[in-house]
C-alpha cells in the first residue's frame, strides 16, 4: 500500500515538473515573440524603439501626428501596412497608459500653466517709483545746466524748477497726478486678473489632469 502511495506520488511530482517547464517555455517564447515583434515594428518604419516612443508621445502631447524619422514609412509593402498600423496603435495604447507618459503630460502641462498676473503696485510703490524717475530727470537736467552750450544750459535752468516743484508734490496725498497713477494701475491689473482667468479657465478645459481624458478628446 505503501509503495502504491509513494508511487502515484512519484507521478504527481512529474506531472507537475512538466507542467512547471512547460508554463516556464511558454513565457520565455512569449517574450522572444513579443520582442521581436516590437523589433519588426520599429525596422520597418525605418526608427528605433525610442525615436518612435518619442513620436507617439509628442503626437498626443502636441496634438498632431508626429512621424519625424520614419523614413521606410512609404516604402512597406501594400499588403503589411494595415498590420503595422495595428501593432503601431497597439503600442501606442500600451505606452500611453504607462507612467513615463503619465510623467512626461504631467511636466509639460505644468510647463504650460498660465502664469498669474504680478500684484497691482500699492500707492506707496507708485510713489517711489515716480520720486526716482523725477530725482533721475533732475539729476540730467542739473549736469545740463552746467554746459557750455548756452542753449542747452538755458533749457535745463527753466526746467529744473518744474521738476523739483512735481517731486516735492508727489509726497502730498490729495496729488491729481498720483490718483491718475494709482487708478490706472488698478484697472490695469483688473484687465490682466480676467484675461489670467479666462486663460486657466481654458487651460484646465483643453488640460485635464488625467491624461485619459487629454487622450479622449483628442481623438474624438
Amino acid at each position: 500500500m505503501e509503495q502504491r502511495i509513494m508511487k502515484i506520488f512519484a507521478i504527481q511530482l512529474r506531472i507537475a515538473v512538466c507542467v512547471l517547464v512547460f508554463c516556464l517555455l511558454s513565457l520565455l517564447l512569449l517574450s522572444f515573440t513579443t520582442k521581436k515583434f516590437a523589433d519588426d515594428l520599429w525596422a520597418q518604419l525605418g526608427i528605433s524603439k525610442s525615436e518612435g516612443t518619442d513620436n507617439i508621445s509628442a503626437s498626443f502631447l502636441d496634438g498632431y501626428l508626429n512621424y519625424y524619422g520614419a523614413r521606410n514609412a512609404r516604402n512597406i509593402a501594400t499588403g503589411n501596412r494595415a498590420q503595422v498600423v495595428k501593432d503601431l496603435a497597439a503600442y501606442a495604447r500600451q505606452y500611453v497608459n504607462s507612467e513615463a507618459f503619465k510623467a512626461a503630460y504631467t511636466q509639460r502641462r505644468e510647463s504650460t500653466k498660465p502664469e498669474p498676473p504680478a500684484k497691482a503696485k500699492t500707492d506707496t510703490e507708485l510713489r517711489e517709483e515716480f520720486k526716482k524717475n523725477f530725482q533721475e530727470s533732475i539729476r540730467s537736467m542739473e549736469e545740463l545746466a552746467k554746459s557750455t552750450n548756452p542753449d542747452l544750459k538755458k533749457m535745463a535752468r527753466e526746467n529744473l524748477p518744474a521738476l523739483r516743484q512735481q517731486l516735492k508734490d508727489a509726497d502730498d496725498p490729495k496729488n491729481p497726478i498720483m490718483k491718475m497713477m494709482a487708478d490706472g494701475e488698478k484697472m490695469n491689473y483688473e484687465s490682466n486678473l480676467e484675461k489670467y482667468r479666462k486663460e486657466l479657465a481654458d487651460y484646465e478645459v483643453n488640460n485635464p489632469v488625467d491624461p485619459k481624458l487629454m487622450i479622449k478628446a483628442r481623438l474624438n
